[in-house]
């Protein structure tokens, strides 16, 4: 038997176990990743492999730069598009379209760096992604292709759109015009104060670099979905961008080659940093964000190895995890003058392959585009990439040209690789090679060092003989087939683990599971003892905790597949279905018949709820564009959405008040009313000042819907639906795709309460009914409390000294602290006993499934949100602030 002091001590050990066993885990599984210090030189590039040494001759000298925002590639190269000129430059070979492939996590500020660094980003940049103050994410000691283009070749570089490239690269910008990417619902002037830079600083004389961010594509998406009606008219405005700006420079180049024969041409670049789904949203795995290259397929190259006068066909099958991981899918389009005069584009680009699954023309990785870009201006590529050139970019260049590109790309792969194999040769001598059949596939070092050598070889045999073209094609194939496998070698490496504490991590979870297991134990025991059949309802109890238990274990295993977390929503759908089913069955072992019918009607209703929650709005992966009530209320009825808007938020606050009051106010306590008014003209003055407040960012429509979001969650910690709830049930689950980013409510950005709402926004539901479970034990209190009052009338009357009065009243008030005090703990120990187990669970299937094909997209975001049920929600929600309710009421 615990006391409850006693239990408060335990309890707070084993939280302390459960916290390091998610320090230590979330150690191993999400381990810093370490880059090269310091950025590459010129003095640094290498010879060729006969020692000769070749300066870098930039290939354009002028770039533009036209990011547009979740540019998904349907947008661009699809049959629905708007960007019609796009789509006629490619069908006339003036322009290579690619559809690039970006990896999780798909949001700007990730996405931004691998475009600019060519590495893999990790997904505390998608933490970082929403504080707009953060200046950790700072690019500014991070090798990159800007900072490249400014140091060596003298580069003026100009920005505007998008302020988090002024967060990421500060003092680098020449021009700057930032406009903030999370007034999600500006889609016209976040544009326009984009587009009114483009003329004018086409127009200037001398420029060298201009980066164009465009948000409004993408608050289109977050608005309205990718089929809103305003979607194509935002493509056809920003196909009319791309016009202007593709044509000012086409004559400026024409006229400057004129005038100048040296003059390198402008290469004008138009891409996204992530695609969308279904509903508007990114980072997820739906058809909208996986490209065709995901999967478990094998990538096969057919080597033609010349070795010493000896024709050798070898066959090397090696696995492709970075390239063929699931990722996120947009557009990558590149334009010149010199596309549109010398007619070297590849005839296949000019044919998209699989509208279905948003494959068009030839696929690409993000980060491919590092060192083509770097290439091409003639500067060395940031130490940290992980990005293969695009060879079919080079089309007014010989073969020996591209040999070099090969090597420079291949030497600095071989740099990351000399971190992890101090004894990797990045210089090989040539003559010392013999055969690639000597070489010892089975261990990745000697692999990759074996292409390497075998590249420098033929490299080294085609500058001696110029005229064999076999050593060239055999250079070609190995440098490839180094630089592909370096790449997925190194990408994979960045998520290596940190075993040792993972398995800590787990060691102190199980630990923290069993105390509280063992806790639980005794106090079900203890609870059942004190309560035992007091109303006549064990069995009922019983079968419904064996259900829940059921639950729980059904729960459990499905963290182990990626379709279940995905949709994991469903599962709870179902499963309160079931429990309500089970309940309305045991209603028909009541024997009053009053009671019965109240209690299977209460649950029939119930379920009918709970029903037409899931149709009113669709989320999760599968079915998140599938069109639910919410659409037809904001289209086809919107003043019938009004009605119920207003007729709810009429209800809620004469329900909230009258609780308030109801708990409070009954209350004989002075203190108790004191609380229960503070608390009524609170609720209230946040209604009133939220509703009347005028924000010069939205109309009167916004304000009083930004009015209804705070009142709701100020509501729903009040609101009683005077229903039980069960163990583990989440209103709704909180999809990695759905985060809420807005300044509703805000006049402008501030890390705490945008955090704040950010949390309180996506657990609004669970929060509601754990300040429900608040309401629930205080009817059970006063129930107690009555019945306790009637069984002890009659001892009171019996006894004549006038002080035994007041000292029984006194002894019930103990006893009531006390009761409470149990119910709260019993609370605490039920709750941490759930988030435990399934934490404990997930951390072994991710323990196992380390290397499943979708640990980075699903696995790892589905940690990241468990974690925060541990830490802000069950610790600071349910219990901490919790806890101060009660003690407030206690009091």
């Amino acid at each position: 038997m615990y006391s409850p002091r006693k239990k408060c001590q335990i309890l707070f050990n084993i939280s302390i176990l459960q916290l390091l066993g998610i320090f230590f885990f979330a150690k191993g599984f999400f381990p810093y990743k370490t880059s090269l210090s310091g950025l590459s030189t010129v003095n640094e590039l290498p010879p060729l492999p006969n020692g000769e040494k070749t300066p870098l001759e930039p290939k354009f000298d002028r770039l533009v730069f036209m990011l547009i925002d979740a540019l998904r590639s349907d947008f661009v190269f699809g049959k629905n598009s708007g960007m019609e000129f796009v789509q006629s430059l490619v069908a006339e070979r003036r322009a290579i379209p690619y559809t690039a492939i970006a990896t999780a996590p798909t949001v700007t500020l990730p996405r931004i760096k691998a475009l600019t660094t060519g590495t893999v980003p990790n997904f505390l940049d998608a933490i970082l992604n929403i504080a707009e103050s953060d200046t950790s994410s700072s690019l500014a000691d991070q090798d990159n292709w800007l900072v490249q283009l400014k140091n060596v070749n003298n580069k003026s570089i100009s920005f505007f759109g998008d302020d988090t490239w002024i967060k990421l690269f500060p003092g680098l910008f020449h021009e700057t015009d930032g406009t903030t990417s999370f007034f999600a619902t500006d889609t016209v002037e976040v544009d326009l104060n984009v587009t009114r830079n483009v003329i004018p600083q086409l127009s200037k004389p001398g420029w060298d670099v201009l980066i164009f961010h465009y948000l409004g594509l993408d608050h289109v998406g977050h608005s309205t979905g990718p089929y809103s009606n305003l979607m194509v008219p935002k493509q056809r405005e920003m196909d009319e961008v791309v016009k202007i700006i593709y044509e000012i420079i086409l004559e400026q180049d024409k006229k400057r080659i004129r005038e100048d024969p040296n003059v390198k041409p402008t290469l004008f670049v138009l891409c996204g940093d992530h695609g969308m789904n279904e509903a508007g949203n990114h980072g997820g795995s739906s058809i909208g964000e996986i490209s065709t290259v995901s999967g478990t397929t094998e990538l096969v190259k057919d080597l033609k190895v010349v070795n010493f006068g000896l024709n050798l066909i070898t066959q090397f099958r090696t696995k492709q995890p970075y390239l063929l991981r699931p990722k996120n899918s947009r557009a990558f389009v590149f334009m010149s003058s010199i596309f549109d005069s010398v007619k070297q584009v590849p005839e296949t680009f000019s044919v998209p392959f699989d509208e279905h699954s948003m494959s068009f023309y030839k696929v690409i990785n993000q980060v491919d585009f590092v060192p083509t870009i770097s290439y091409l201006f003639g500067i060395p590529i940031p130490k940290n990439n992980l990005g293969l050139l695009l060879l079919d970019l080079m089309v007014d260049i010989d073969a020996l040209d591209k040999l070099r590109a090969l090597q420079l790309n291949a030497y600095q792969l071989s740099g990351i690789l000399k971190t992890s194999w101090p004894s990797f040769d990045r210089s090989p001598n040539v003559t010392s090679v013999t055969s690639v059949m000597d070489c010892d596939f089975n261990d990745d070092q000697a692999r990759l060092q074996c292409l390497y050598s075998m590249a420098y070889y033929y490299h080294d045999k085609s500058l001696n003989e110029v005229n064999d073209i076999n050593h060239i094609n055999n250079a070609l194939l190995f440098y490839d087939k180094f630089v592909t496998d370096s790449g997925s070698r190194l990408a994979s490496s960045f998520s290596d683990y940190d075993t040792t504490s993972m398995f800590i991590g787990l060691f102190f979870m199980i630990l923290s599971v069993f105390n509280y297991i063992k806790i639980m134990l005794v106090t079900y025991i203890q609870w059942n003892k004190r309560f035992d059949n007091q109303d006549g309802s064990k069995s009922q109890r019983s079968h419904l905790e064996f259900l829940s238990i059921i639950g729980i274990i059904a729960f459990c295993i499905t963290l182990f597949a990626s379709s279940y977390i995905e949709e994991e929503h469903q599962f709870w759908y179902y499963w309160i279905q079931t429990m309500f089913i089970y309940s309305v069955i045991l209603s028909f072992r009541l024997k009053n018949r009053t009671l019965f019918i109240k209690q299977a009607c209460t649950f029939m209703c119930q379920m009918v709820l709970v029903r037409l929650i899931r149709a009113w709005n669709q989320t999760g992966q599968k079915f998140a564009g599938t069109i639910d009530l919410k659409f037809y209320l904001n289209t086809s009825y919107i003043k019938l959405m009004w009605i119920l808007y207003f007729v709810t938020s009429s209800a809620l606050t004469i329900i909230t008040l009258r609780e308030i009051r109801k708990l409070y106010i009954n209350n004989n306590s002075r203190r108790n009313s004191v609380l229960s008014f503070i608390l009524q003209r609170f609720t209230q003055l946040i209604v009133i000042i939220i509703s009347i407040s005028d924000n010069s960012n939205y109309n009167t429509c916004k304000t009083y819907l930004c009015a209804t979001y705070c009142k709701s969650c100020t509501m729903s910690a009040w609101y009683n639906c005077k229903k039980p709830i069960g163990k583990g049930f989440r209103d709704k689950k909180v999809s990695k795709n759905n985060i809420i980013h807005s300044y509703t409510g805000i006049n402008d950005y501030n890390v705490v309460l945008v955090g704040l709402t950010t949390f309180w926004g996506n657990w609004s539901g669970p929060i509601w009914w754990c300040f429900a479970s608040v309401i629930l034990r205080k009817e059970i209190l006063m129930r107690w409390k009555l019945t306790k009052k009637t069984n002890n009338d009659d001892n009171i009357r019996k006894v004549d000294d006038k002080g035994s009065d007041k000292t029984m009243q006194e002894n019930n008030a103990k006893d009531l602290s006390s009761l409470n005090t149990i119910l709260f703990l019993d609370y605490f120990i039920y709750t941490s006993l759930f988030h435990s187990i399934v934490l404990f669970i997930l951390s072994v299937g991710v323990m196992i499934l380390r290397n499943h094909l979708f640990i980075w997209t699903v696995f790892s975001p589905k940690y990241l949100y468990q974690i925060v049920w541990n830490i802000l929600f069950h610790f600071g929600v349910e219990i901490i602030l919790i806890g101060i309710f009660e003690i407030l009421s206690i009091y």
